[in-house]
Order: C-alpha cells, then structure tokens, then sequence
C-alpha cells in the first residue's frame, strides 16, 4: 500500500510539474497539427506553408534565453513557413514568436492584438512588409530587429515604440509616426535604411540615438528629445519656436519652417465665372470677386499652354487687356492674391478662357 501511494505521489506531482511547465516545453509542429500556444491560442501549419494562429487572449512567451536562434514552437518547420496569419481575437504576439523565421514572406495583424513583445519578428528576413493595427499599445524592444521590411505602417492611435525595435531593417526607406504616439525608444530606428520621416501631432518624446541621418517633417511642436535623437546632417521640417527648432539650433541642423498651423491667413479661394468679351486688338475679362482678395493676376497668351504668358495685376474684377494682334484667339487665366508679412499669397488658377480679339 505503502509503495502504491508513493507512486501515485510520485506521477501526481510528475502531472502537476508538467502542467506548470508547460509553458516552457519547447514544441514541435507538423503540417496538419494543431498545437497551443497560448491558454486559448493554438497554431496551425498547412501544406502551403500558411501558419495560422487563432483562439482568444495572450500568445505564450518564449522565456528560455538557453538558445535565443531557436525557435520555441516551430523550429523543426521555420524554413517551410511563409505566411502567418492571426485571426480575430489574439490579443498579444508572443515574446520570440516568430524570430529567426527567415522564409516568411507576410503576416496579417488583426485589430485584436495590443502588445508585440520583444524579439517577436526579430530576423524575419524575407518579410516584406507589416501593418501595426491602431489597437497595438507597444511594440516590444527588437520586436523588428534585422527584419527584411520594406514598409511599415502604423495605425492612428498607437502607443509606443521601444528600444530597438525597427534597428538593422535596412531596406526600410520611411515611416510615419501617427499623432498621439507616447515615445519612440532609445536606437528605435538605428542603422537602419530610413531616409525619410513624419512625425504627427502630440508625438510626447524620442529618446536616444532613435534615428539615423533623415529628412523628418515634425508637427509635434512640444516634444522632448532625448541626447543625439536625430543624427547629425538630418534635416528638419518643423515650426518655428517648437522644440525640433530649439534641438536644430542647438546641434546645428538645417531647418525649414513650416507653415505655422495656427495661423489662421489662408491662401484666397480660386477664382471662378470668368467670362472674356471681345474688343479691338484686346479683350475685356470679368471675374467674380474673392472675399480678402487684395487683387488679382491675370495671365494670357496666344496659345493653350499659356507658354511665354504675359502677365498684369489689378484690383478690380473687370479689366480691358489692349494692344494685341487683332484676329487671334488668345487664352486667358487668373488667379486672387492676398498680402501675408509683407509677401502676395496666390490662390489657385481659374479655368483657362478662349476669346479671339476683332481686327
């Protein structure tokens, strides 16, 4: 009795060692399986190499640091796997899910997900290109490490970028960084291939070493910068007297202002029912006024392209233009213009008129 029971404790915490263990049993997957890995998440692998990850909740993290090259769940198949697609309803992206799985080729997030955790694409290599849905709170430190993106889009509304998480994409060209972003992390896009950026409105920091040599357009305007945020030789498109404008001057990087967006002098509105008239030798041209026109340029020539057009300014909507070659057809445009800091605002072309002149 005695060696029964201990047998029966001995599988019973054999059984409970496992259960809690789990998590940390590296697995192998074979086309046509299904395996968890997740609570509710499981994995599918067909014969075309579509890896499908479905379910409800958090994917498992791969906390075993003994093999960072090998990949907990799919390793026996990672070259033979070329698309992943995540279903509607998986909230997180697993800590080292997919990395060093260097044939996918694209992956689908769907708006479930809010947390991409560390290393989970690290050396994609082959992948192409990658869509961070809006819902995405953070994406983990070298999430994107070395991966082969061309592309990379970012839903309005997304939460952070941390450390190194796109550093080494080399094929990756520009990026945009929605509004409302909380921080880009400290080497986010180091050495990677990016050569252009956009920041939107309310971007709260970018911390150290966070991008190479750029051309980044800023409309942040109070954002705080971290030492050597932007490499040295980036240029700036930002407005004047916001915190990218103190940082250029600063570190002496170019800069070019942007239209400050308070400011409420706009461009006048295009003109419209232009209507021209004949006269001799000319033609006389009506117009319907612009509200905060302070004038306006009318442009004419004999030929539809308005090439070597002639050019005269007046305040009035009606005008006479004399001294032309009777008998010809001449072509006629105009434009309003108001007067900000000194400096004509054009607003944009009317529709091009045809008249011909009597002799």
């Amino acid at each position: 009795m005695l060696k029964t029971a201990k047998k029966i404790g001995f599988f019973a915490f054999l059984l409970i060692s496992l259960l809690l263990i789990s998590r940390d049993v590296k697995a192998d997957i074979d086309e046509g399986e299904v395996i968890h890995i997740g609570d509710n998440v499981t994995a599918r692998l067909n014969k075309k190499g579509v890896l499908t990850i479905s379910g409800k909740g958090d994917m498992w993290n791969d906390t075993d640091d003994t093999n960072v090259y090998y990949n907990k769940w799919f390793n026996n198949k990672r070259n033979r796997i070329y698309k992943v697609v995540i279903k509607r309803g998986v909230t997180t992206i697993g800590r080292r899910a997919f990395s060093y799985m260097e044939n996918i080729q694209s992956v689908s997030i769907p708006d479930t997900v809010n947390y991409i955790d560390t290393y989970a694409f690290l050396k994609t290599t082959s992948l192409k290109s990658i869509k961070i849905p809006a819902n995405v709170k953070k994406i983990g430190i070298q999430s994107f490490y070395e991966s082969g993106i061309k592309s990379c889009t970012i839903g309005k509304g997304f939460g952070e970028i941390d450390d190194f998480a796109f550093s080494h994409c080399y094929r990756l060209k520009s990026i945009s960084i929605p509004s409302g972003t909380r921080a880009i992390g400290m080497g986010a896009f180091a050495e990677s291939g990016l050569k252009t950026v956009k920041i939107g409105d309310d971007v709260r920091e970018i911390r150290k070493n966070a991008f190479p040599v750029v051309k980044a357009t800023v409309y942040s305007q109070n954002i705080i910068l971290g030492e050597n945020a932007f490499e040295p030789l980036t240029i700036f498109y930002a407005y004047k007297g916001s915190s990218i404008d103190q940082y250029a001057a600063m570190n002496g990087h170019i800069i070019n202002y942007l239209k400050d967006k308070n400011d409420k002098s706009k461009e006048p509105a295009k003109i419209n029912g232009v209507r021209v008239s004949s006269l001799s030798k000319g033609f006389r041209v009506r117009f319907n006024r612009v509200n905060g026109a302070r004038g306006y340029e009318i442009r004419y020539a004999a030929n539809s392209a308005l090439l070597d057009a002639s050019k005269t300014i007046t305040v009035a909507n009606i005008y006479n233009v004399t001294g032309l070659e009777g008998g010809k057809a001449y072509y006629v445009k105009v434009r309003a213009y108001t007067i900000v800091k000194g400096k004509r605002v054009y607003g944009k072309y009317s529709k091009v008129v045809k008249c011909k002149t009597k002799k």
